[in-house]
């Protein structure tokens, strides 16, 4: 058969390539000593199966170098492992010596990647030290601890070595990095390594980007000594602690692109002008330190690298706007917490062509915006804690954060406000007025609205409790808003935290309000309303913080013991109401307050929304601690306080009020309260505040009360207490107005003596007695014992009977000239004194 020219022109040379592909696909069969060696490491290895998309498909039958995260070397005969990655595979546990030999026999690997896995603080696998032809080593959030390994410089041929987000530790001050000639990429951050940056770091040749943020590195930042052939673009160190000045040479770095030294102990003055020596620089942070950044310039309109676009210089001590005129990429500017004063230049708004997003100028000095001025495509305004008046301004449509809080505006809300998209919105600690307007629903995105601290009026529109389902936080209290509280809670509701305290609203807590399952603070204090206790809360199993003070709720608290599942309450104010009842009744002992926290934490709302920009809001509230109505801006977990004061409780204080040993404040004041104080009070060791004060409370002050080493404020005023007060205990240190009131109370510091010698005390607390006051008793039992020494021997010893009556009678004839009559042993009676009478004459 005769084979036609097409296809010996075409189809010949194409079978030629596909029997080569052929060859490759034989001779890149998975060694049997390969495959041999990643099946025990599979072995060894504790994953979930669930979650596994490359282990959990690895099985003897098939080819290795075609498992996921697999890779072999195609170019030679022998198709050896050359790349092992199991990166995200949900393995946990130690790392076995087997499942390190095995590593160590894939001696031709040169990618391993082990990231986002726990392996529960093991210790860096040394046998990977053996695979010298390792050149990418990836062990980012993967669990491992222990001293940093130094023998990592042995690894020659790395070129990328990624330690993020572990917990190495050790100082590394003395590892010679210059062997690594090759890395280029070499990330520390987030782990505990101390010590002093080493140098050698800066001076290797082909390092492109070294990060070690989030650690504990000290001293000054090493000098780059070849800048001209550094290839470094990339220097993260921020959030250490380290000291000195920025060096000089830093600016000398012809390829960097982005620098970050904020959260450190720098010192010294550094010139914003440096900057333009760095063409290439995008991103500059040199915030929070403790070093003064000079903005002045020589007039050049370029003095600023003109591709950045990020600049953050917050708390950097600038007292005036440098000149960024000139920047038309920037997009993210921070210069919060300097000492900036006057007016907001309106040429800010049209940095980078109009193109900044991110603007943060809050914690400065700030009067006012300078006029004319549009704010255009800005999505994040940080104005807060401003000096600036007048006129809320407009922001633009897509802005999703709005922080305009503690400043003086003055202004209405203006109500073509468009916050379709806004997330966060805050006029709080203004001094606004007018209502709120109704355009304000149309922020269906909002996770948090903060209007407190205000002079607003008017009613709560039911709106913003009808799209509560991405509402977090919703602050209105301080203001005069009036009304119900109306409108209905949906099934979907995702408050955590509701605050209209310091309001005029009148009426009930609606019901609804128990769909909020999510509900962590509930701050309804100080407002009109008429109800009886919201026993319906008890479906908020996260509440942190309940206040219902001064309001008008009363009646008996008829289900508290359902209020088991409030696990995380730790703040219950219910004063200045009219709730009655006996308080052994109505006093549980919440989880919470029993058994403490080991952990501390901030109660706060978190944003999915931001993610790193800003990631929670802190919780605040006003109680009653340490005699005063004090604002907690930050409700630590640990902190917990209970406060039923200026109510009508009565009956007895229960013992089981010793259980809640995390307490740190207890007002149970101003009630009818009687009975004494339980002993189990001096089991509260964390208490600093204890109300007792204008109750009927009758009995002794327990010795108990002053083993509380932390009590800072005790009032015990206005009762019946009776007694000693206890000495030499933390009781004497307070003033003479903790005991005032109390009739039967002596001892210091009131300026009463107790003139009694109150040996047992009467049985008015059901004991049998409680202690002997020994300084009245000491003299009395001393004049007894006296007497008895010199009585009881006249009295049975008859030889020491005869020698004292011979020595009192020579006394009484020496100064007196008479004997006494002595009867003898036979009961007759001498007449001494005749006798002598007669012989004297």
């Amino acid at each position: 058969m005769k084979i036609p020219l097409f296809t010996k022109v075409f189809l010949v040379p194409f079978l030629s390539i596909l029997v080569g592909f052929g060859i490759i696909s034989v001779s890149s069969q998975c060694l049997a000593d390969q495959k041999s060696l990643l099946l025990q490491v599979k072995r060894n290895l504790i994953f979930n199966p669930s979650l596994s998309t490359k282990l959990v498909q690895w099985n003897q039958s098939t080819d290795c170098c075609s498992w996921e995260g697999v890779t072999c070397n195609t170019s030679s005969n022998s198709a050896h492992v050359i790349e092992l990655d199991l990166n995200n595979e949900s393995i946990s546990g130690c790392l076995q010596n087997s499942t390190l030999r095995s590593l160590s026999g894939l001696q031709h690997l040169e990618r391993l990647n082990l990231a986002f896995n726990n392996f529960n603080s093991s210790q860096f696998p040394a046998g990977i030290f053996s695979l010298t032809n390792l050149k990418y080593l990836n062990l980012s959030t993967s669990g491992f601890s222990g001293e940093f390994p130094s023998s990592i410089v042995n690894l020659t041929q790395l070129v990328y070595l990624d330690f993020w987000t572990n917990n190495f530790s050790g100082t590394i001050s003395s590892i010679h990095f210059e062997n690594l000639v090759n890395l280029e990429y070499i990330d520390l951050g987030l782990n505990s390594l101390s010590g002093t940056v080493p140098s050698s770091l800066f001076a290797l040749p082909s390092l492109r980007k070294l990060f070690f943020s989030y650690n504990n590195f000290h001293g000054s930042l090493p000098n780059f000594t070849d800048t001209d052939s550094s290839q470094l673009d990339t220097l993260y160190a921020g959030w250490n602690n380290l000291s000195g000045s920025v060096p000089n040479s830093l600016f000398d770095l012809k390829s960097f692109s982005r620098l970050t030294l904020s959260h450190n102990k720098l010192t010294g003055e550094s010139k914003l002008q440096n900057l333009h020596r760095l063409k290439n620089l995008t991103y500059f942070n040199l915030s929070f330190n403790n070093l003064s950044l000079d903005p002045r310039h020589d007039n050049s309109s370029s003095f600023l690298p003109p591709l950045l676009k990020e600049l953050k210089l917050a708390s950097c001590r600038l007292q005036e706007f440098p000149d960024l005129r000139h920047l038309p990429s920037l997009i993210t500017l921070d210069l919060a917490q300097n000492q900036i004063s006057g007016d907001i230049p309106n040429w800010i708004w049209n940095i980078g062509n109009g193109g900044l997003q991110y603007l943060n100028l809050s914690v400065n000095q700030l009067e006012k915006l300078q006029e004319p001025y549009v704010i255009r495509n800005l999505i994040w305004i940080d104005l807060r804690s401003n000096h600036l008046r007048g006129k809320i301004p407009l922001p633009p449509k897509n802005v999703y954060f709005l922080d305009y809080s503690n400043n003086f505006f003055s202004s209405r809300i203006p109500t073509t406000i468009n916050l379709t998209a806004a997330i966060f919105f805050s006029l709080s600690s203004n001094r606004l007025s007018g209502t709120i307007p109704a355009s304000i629903c149309s922020a269906t995105n909002l996770q948090l609205l903060d209007l407190s601290n205000n002079y607003l009026s008017g009613n709560v529109p039911s709106c913003l409790f009808e799209f509560s389902d991405t509402l977090g936080v919703l602050r209105l209290g301080n203001n005069s808003l009036t009304g119900n509280i109306s409108g209905i809670f949906g099934n979907d509701c995702g408050l955590e935290t509701i605050d209209l305290s310091g309001n005029l609203l009148e009426g009930h807590v609606p019901e609804s309000l128990a769909n909020c399952a999510n509900l962590e603070v509930l701050n309804l204090g100080n407002n009109r309303l008429n109800d009886s206790f919201p026993c319906f809360l008890k479906d908020s199993p996260r509440l942190h913080v309940l206040s219902l003070h001064s309001n008008a709720f009363h009646g008996v608290i008829t289900c508290q013991e359902r209020n088991g599942s409030w696990e995380n309450l730790q703040i219950y104010d219910i004063g200045s109401n009219y709730f009655t009842g006996n308080l052994s009744q109505n006093f549980p002992v919440w989880k919470a307050m029993k058994d403490g926290r080991n952990d501390v934490n901030v109660l706060g709302f978190e944003f999915p929304s931001f993610g790193n920009l800003r990631k929670t809001y802190q919780d605040a509230v006003t109680i009653n601690i340490k005699g005063k109505r004090l604002e907690l801006v930050k409700i630590l977990n640990i902190f917990t306080s209970v406060d039923i004061s200026n109510n009508h409780f009565e009956g007895n204080i229960p013992d089981t009020i010793g259980e809640l040993t995390s307490l740190v404040s207890l007002n149970l004041s101003h009630n009818s309260l009687s009975g004494s104080i339980p002993k189990s009070v001096g089991t509260l060791k964390l208490l600093e505040t204890l109300d007792l004060s204008m109750n009927k409370l009758t009995g002794k002050i327990p010795v108990e009360l002053g083993e509380i080493s932390f009590l800072e404020v005790l009032d015990l005023s206005d009762n019946q207490l009776t007694g000693k007060i206890p000495t030499g205990s933390q009781i004497q240190t307070f003033s003479e107005a903790s005991f005032q009131g109390n009739k039967g109370l002596c001892g210091p510091p009131l300026h009463i003596n107790c003139n009694r010698i109150p040996v047992i005390t009467a049985y008015d607390d059901g004991d049998l007695g409680d202690t002997i006051e020994w300084e009245f008793v000491a003299p009395e039992v001393g004049f007894a014992v006296g007497l008895g020494i010199v009585i009881l021997p006249l009295m049975f010893y008859s030889r020491w009977r005869s020698f004292y009556y011979k020595h009192v009678d020579n006394f009484l004839f020496k100064f007196f000239g008479i004997r006494h009559q002595k009867k003898n042993i036979h009961g007759r009676i001498r007449s001494q004194g005749s006798r002598i009478q007669r012989a004297g004459s």
